[in-house]
């Protein structure tokens, strides 16, 4: 599961980066923008200003080349004899004057600047003054007459004049062109200025959202570094570590022959505050018992969480006597620790198994498995103790032979390596063709990789004690299922009982998974049957009775297996809803020569008939076992004496 105070740190640092780099977007448009608006505004007042200055200087000097052609017509008009070529010159004289009008009124249209208006206020005054010297001097040439000369001085000072102010217009528009070209240049630079500030802006910011998602970066992955090799609930090292330093010092071992060891603690009484206070007591109890050990154990060492109330301890430069004197230290320290929970009090016990690492381990799965069989076998003794494993020992030899069967049930699992038999439960009165009803009880064989087949006898202690019993009984029980529907007219009038483990009793998703079983399958309840050990029932008492009332309210049989078996079987039979009892096999096998196996099996069939109970005797081998039970009125016989375990397809064609 993820830690959620990562993601919410995860989802923080986001914020600044997003936010850097957002502001870095939006710095880059505005470059872009300042650019593009200065760039037009620059172009567009440029554009402007030389269409206006253009048109301004055209003008002036189309004014000025009208007058200084006026001046030439003049000239031309006294100095000609033909009247003709006179009156042509006349004619052109007066064009002039057109042109000048016109490239006037067009500098008028013009907006000017108050110096040009001053100019063109004083060019007004002296055309009305030199309009009618002009035309009198033309007048005079055109018909030949005589010209005053003072006149002719006049026209001509006059024209001076107006040639001198529009020189003052030219030049104060090359001026103005001047001032426009240096205007645009400073637009330019102060352009140029703001994008190199925005890019210098853009830039450091750059740099600094690098830094900072450098940072951020090498924070994850300092975190996820953690994370890699912690606990997160205890903060103590995990079995990824773990397993990795164990690797090291196997290797270690082998090649500079420093003394390890490996201890497995397993604590004894997780379950029972887990279960009476909920899982937040179970994680703060964890939490304590890792301070104590943390404080307990040596710098040099590794301490891990393994996972659930299991922890592990590498112990560095440790011999095996030295190792069990701290396996011991560590088991007193924690049977010493109170845990207090909402008014209640827990006294906790710890089991530690302890291996050395030696020249003969040869990899980390054996010296796990070693402190694992080492850790059961305490718990196995009695709990609350310390073993350490040797090859020698015959308690250990039988638990690694149920160590190696875990990787071989998984493995089943997936390949779907099982196969279920049947066997039957017959009438002690009668023989089960006679019945109506067929009853069977299923049994599951294991197959192994080269097709070898084992009883529930070899792999069923290990699948309890390795947690997969649960996942062998939904096997079993799915197939079963899928076998029924297959031959359901064949089989309509025939019961099968399913033997369910303690485990499974009281675990809400196997429940659930009958349920669901059931409507996909859609066969009838009172085709299926359950047995259930009074060993798992008594040590799950709740949970069975829970699951035999659901389950019995829908129709199904149950039976309750092995009874006998326990010191206090009669004090719970009453409260067992169950429709069958199956007496131990332990007291059938020899009732023909056992008197006080027969009085038992008597006094079992008696009290179960006055609980309105039908009984099923096991282990019925003989015909003397079975004569002895229909004396007794057992109702019904199971063993080899009766019938075979067959496997189910030939149950399907009998």
């Amino acid at each position: 599961m993820s830690n959620p105070s990562f993601i919410l740190t995860q989802d923080r640092s986001n914020v600044p980066i997003s936010i850097g780099f957002t502001v870095v977007l939006l710095l880059i448009l505005a470059l872009v923008l300042v650019s593009l608006s200065q760039s037009n505004n620059i172009n567009v007042s440029l554009t402007t200003l030389v269409e206006k200055t253009n048109t301004k200087l055209q003008a002036a000097n189309s004014m000025r080349d009208a007058i200084r052609m006026r001046a030439d017509s003049l000239k031309k008009m006294r100095l000609m004899e033909d009247p003709f070529e006179r009156d042509e010159e006349f004619l052109r004289f007066n064009q002039y004057a057109g042109i000048f009008r016109m490239a006037r009124e067009n500098l008028i249209n013009i907006h000017m600047k108050p110096e040009e208006e001053l100019i063109m206020q004083k060019m007004s005054s002296i055309l009305k003054l030199a309009q009618p010297v002009n035309d009198a001097v033309a007048e005079h040439l055109f018909n030949d007459v005589e010209t005053d000369l003072e006149l002719i001085a006049q026209a001509e000072k006059l024209q001076n004049h107006l040639l001198v102010f529009l020189d003052a217009l030219v030049v104060i528009e090359n001026q103005t062109a001047r001032t426009a070209l240096s205007q645009a240049n400073k637009y330019y630079i102060n352009t140029r200025y703001t994008l190199f500030s925005i890019a210098v802006v853009v830039f450091i910011l750059v740099i600094v959202i690098a830094v900072v998602v450098i940072r951020l970066v090498a924070s994850k992955n300092r975190q996820v570094s953690y994370q890699a090799m912690h606990d997160p609930l205890t903060n103590l090292f995990n079995r990824c570590y773990f397993e990795h330093q164990v690797t090291e010092a196997i290797e270690q071992r082998k090649h500079f022959h420093h003394n390890y060891a490996l201890l497995y603690l397993d604590l004894d009484q997780f379950k029972v505050v887990n279960d009476t206070c909920g899982h937040v007591a179970g994680d703060e109890l964890l939490k304590q018992i890792t301070s104590l050990l943390k404080n307990k154990v040596r710098k040099k060492d590794t301490l891990a969480r393994l996972g659930g109330d299991e922890f592990g301890l590498l112990l560095k430069d440790c011999d095996i006597d030295r190792a069990s004197s701290i396996g011991n230290e560590l088991r007193n320290l924690i049977n010493e620790f109170r845990f207090s929970w909402d008014n209640k009090i827990f006294s906790v016990g710890v089991s530690i198994g302890i291996a050395p690492i030696t020249n003969e381990t040869s990899d980390l799965k054996d010296v796990l498995i070693a402190a694992d069989t080492a850790c059961f076998a305490a718990k196995d003794a009695g709990r609350n103790l310390v073993h350490v494993y040797d090859k020698q020992d015959n308690i250990l030899a039988e638990q690694e032979g149920q160590i190696q069967w875990m990787s071989e049930l998984t493995a089943a699992l997936q390949d779907d390596r099982f196969e279920l038999y049947a066997q039957a439960i017959n009438p002690v009165h009668g023989n089960s063709q006679n019945s109506t009803i067929k009853h069977y009880e299923v049994l599951v064989r294991f197959i192994d990789k080269k097709g070898k087949m084992y009883p529930p006898g070899a792999f069923l202690p290990a699948a309890e004690r390795f947690g997969q019993i649960t996942d062998i009984d939904c096997w079993v029980i799915e197939n079963t299922f899928k076998f029924i529907s297959a031959h359901r007219n064949q089989l309509s009038e025939t019961v099968f009982s399913i033997n369910i483990s303690g485990r499974s009793l009281g675990d809400v998703e196997f429940k659930q998974n009958i349920h669901t079983l059931f409507k996909k399958y859609k066969i009838p309840a009172k085709s299926l049957g359950f047995e259930i050990t009074e060993t798992a029932a008594i040590a799950s008492f709740e949970n069975a009775i829970q699951f035999i009332q659901e389950f019995k309210k829908a129709g199904c049989l149950f039976s309750l297996d092995d009874f006998g078996s326990g010191l206090s079987s009669f004090a719970y039979l009453k409260q067992l809803p169950v429709d069958l009892l199956k007496i131990d096999g332990l007291f059938v096998h020899n009732i023909d020569v056992e008197p006080i196996d027969y009085a038992m099996v008597k006094s079992i069939n008696e009290i179960a008939h006055l609980y309105n109970k039908k009984t099923v005797a096991e282990f019925v081998e003989s015909e003397e076992i079975l004569s002895k039970l229909l004396e007794l009125g057992v109702d019904y016989a199971q063993g080899y004496g009766i019938s075979k375990p067959m496997g189910l397809s030939e149950i399907a064609f009998a």
